[in-house]
């Protein structure tokens, strides 16, 4: 059975838009917010708020309209109000994510384990579902960002200390594989031939060290320039 913290007793909150502001770029999100939601067009009896702190890959706070900018998403609770973590679920996978483990139905947690933990993740556009307009964001190609707990009481962050953590190792390495997928998204666009193969390494990139990486970007720059040629 898993474990909630008395955080979850907090008056709930006020949702805005969803319109995305981040581009569609890799980014590290630390969780600085968990709390309910008030109900909306989705959920008619309120969620849960995740609040994620939002950090470019060099450790650097992204900031918009010059401050530091923060994301929210929503996720389902159960009826007595707590926050569900079923298998297939987004709430499964950010928390597996955040906490850098494989989470099974009988894993017990608490909720407050997941606080200033970090991921780092894939910004995705697409269109609003009906009867909802414009466009919204997916987090995809989760990953755990290793570090320890860090940052003040009020849930704020230093730049320092985000930029010691992660290590260059794992930035080089996050760089890398972002630079990577967006040559892929290039090459699916333009329906390259050898397309597939491409798609078969990057399933298998999460275990690639940051040199095989690199090869296999500049393989697909050179398959790209040659369809140019």
């Amino acid at each position: 059975m898993t474990v909630f913290d008395t955080s979850l007793e907090s008056a709930p909150i006020t949702e805005s838009n969803l319109d995305p502001i981040l581009p569609e770029e890799r980014f590290i999100l630390e969780l600085v917010g968990f709390e309910r939601s008030d109900p909306d067009q989705f959920r008619k009896d309120g969620g849960i708020k995740w609040t994620f702190q939002v950090y470019n890959l060099d450790g650097s706070p992204f900031e918009f309209q010059d401050e530091p900018y923060q994301l929210w998403r929503t996720s389902d609770k159960d009826k007595n109000g707590k926050p569900l973590f079923n298998l297939n679920t987004q709430s499964h996978s950010w928390a597996c994510a955040l906490l850098g483990r494989d989470l099974g139905e009988a894993d017990n947690f608490s909720v407050s384990e997941l606080r200033n933990k970090r991921m780092s993740v894939m910004i995705v556009w697409r269109n609003k579902r009906p009867p909802a307009k414009g466009k919204t964001f997916d987090m995809a190609s989760l990953r755990h960002v290793p570090v320890g707990a860090v940052g003040s009481t009020n849930g704020t962050t230093t730049k320092e200390q985000v930029s010691a953590d992660p290590s260059s190792e794992d930035v080089d390495r996050a760089l890398a594989v972002s630079m990577f997928e967006k040559k892929l998204e290039r090459a699916k666009k333009k329906k390259l031939p050898s397309l597939q193969v491409f798609v078969a390494a990057y399933a298998e990139i999460h275990t690639a060290s940051v040199e095989e990486v690199d090869v296999m970007s500049e393989n697909l720059q050179d398959a790209l320039d040659a369809m140019d040629d």
